[in-house]
C-alpha cells in the first residue's frame, strides 16, 4: 500500500502582513465608531446623578 504526501512551503510575503494589518486597522475603525455612537447616545448627566 502506497502513500502520497505532499509538503506546502510556509512562506510569508510583505503582501500578508500588508493584507492582515489593514484588515486589524478597518476592524479597530469600525469597532471604535460603533463604541463612540454608543457613547454618544448616552445621557452621562442623569447617569452620574443616578444613586447606587
Amino acid at each position: 500500500m502506497a502513500s502520497e504526501s505532499y509538503r506546502f512551503p510556509y512562506v510569508v510575503d510583505w503582501e500578508t502582513y500588508a493584507f492582515s494589518a489593514i484588515i486589524t486597522i478597518i476592524a479597530a475603525i469600525g469597532s471604535s465608531l460603533i463604541v463612540r455612537r454608543r457613547l454618544n447616545n448616552y445621557d452621562l448627566i442623569s447617569v452620574l446623578k443616578t444613586r447606587d
